[in-house]
């Protein structure tokens, strides 16, 4: 899942395997709140929030 996310997100090369991992994994569990301050995790459009 995540390599098919990488693929995806080819025009985004800043985001690394861990984060596409850590989406793919928050996607499959229904996780859509994440404490980061990386805006990878907006960027995606993936429909995740960052708490503040």
């Amino acid at each position: 899942m995540a390599w098919e996310l990488r693929k995806q997100f080819q025009d985004k090369p800043g985001i690394s395997f861990t984060d596409l991992t850590s989406m793919a994994i928050m996607r499959d569990l229904g996780i859509s709140h994440v404490l980061t301050a990386d805006e990878h995790f907006i960027q995606v459009g993936m429909g995740f929030f960052r708490v503040p």
